[in-house]
């Protein structure tokens, strides 16, 4: 173990409890509240008031729900998986913001420059003005771990002086990630923020959000009838798992998840098809079909209409 020091304000997690504790047909979700006031917002029938800054964590059974808040509403569908998600009723901003901790020895600054574009994003000013940052703004309605890959949660504080292991490594340079409530991101890095900076405010409402697309419009045929008939049960499959219950709802999704065999998939769009090039329909659909699934495969609920 070796002492660090902080190196580079670029932004630790876990939740004191543990999200991974459930069962294969629920979710632990982490609902916070990050205003001053209390909130209620309805789960089907059931409300619950948050108290002002704080969270619940309340477990949802897979399948269709509908949110209300603040007299707006939508539905979304349960699917857990084994990572953290942060449920933003009230479409908050938040910031996921990295922070770098470099040991004391010859070589850790030319490391940490090496490391530092990667943990910088792009922020665009009034002004027009792009800079660098190591922050990014999310006010999504699920705040997914898989998409943002944070250590510390947003009541987690950072260590002025971190403790980490570097046995069998040649690491000088480490960063760790975390997803702060507005407010006090302001108050952390008031010393480094220009003067009044403020983030622009989510005026967007439950009711304006869009639902999960699984296949854009112009992807949902494939003239490989091969690749058509697995596209076609995939739809079929996504559009049973926002009506099904929690108890049927792990058995479905186990078989939509299924990754079917490819080997023989060229083979049956038949000795006809007119190509089978990087640009040809059958990849194209097929790509987007993978990822389609990839991306559904890693959230822990997705809105629907």
């Amino acid at each position: 173990m070796k002492q660090l020091f902080v190196y580079f304000s670029l932004l630790v997690l876990l939740s004191s409890c543990d999200f991974n504790k459930r069962n294969s047909v629920s979710k632990i979700f982490w609902i916070d509240n990050p205003l001053e006031t209390p909130i209620t917002i309805h789960i089907d029938e059931e409300a619950h008031t948050i108290a002002a800054k704080s969270v619940l964590l309340l477990e949802i059974p897979s399948g269709l729900h509908r949110l209300e808040y603040n007299k707006e509403q939508v539905n979304f569908v349960v699917k857990p998986n084994s990572k953290e998600v942060i449920m933003n009723p009230t479409l908050s901003n938040y910031v996921f913001h990295h922070e770098m901790y470099s040991l004391e020895e010859e070589g850790a600054e030319e490391q940490a420059d090496r490391f530092r574009e990667t943990y910088l994003y792009d922020y665009y000013l009034e002004s027009g003005d792009t800079i660098r940052v190591p922050f990014k703004l999310v006010n999504d309605l699920f705040i997914e771990r898989t998409s943002y890959y944070w250590h510390l949660n947003p009541t987690e504080p950072y260590k002025e002086v971190d403790y980490i292991s570097m046995e069998g490594s040649n690491l000088l340079s480490v960063v760790r990630s975390k997803m702060f409530r507005e407010r006090n991101f302001y108050r952390h890095y008031e010393a480094f923020l220009p003067d009044n900076f403020q983030f622009p405010k989510n005026e967007t409402k439950l009711s304006d959000l869009k639902p999960f697309e699984f296949m854009p419009e112009n992807l949902r045929h494939c003239d490989c009838a091969g690749l058509d008939i697995i596209l076609q049960l995939k739809l079929a499959q996504f559009d049973s798992l926002q009506i099904v219950d929690a108890t049927e709802f792990k058995a479905l999704y186990d078989r939509f998840s299924i990754k079917n065999r490819a080997d023989r998939l060229e083979t049956d769009c038949g000795p006809d098809y007119p190509n089978l090039g990087a640009e040809s329909e059958y990849w194209i659909v097929r790509k987007a079909l993978e990822k389609s699934i990839l991306k559904l495969g890693v959230s822990n609920a997705f809105i629907v209409e």
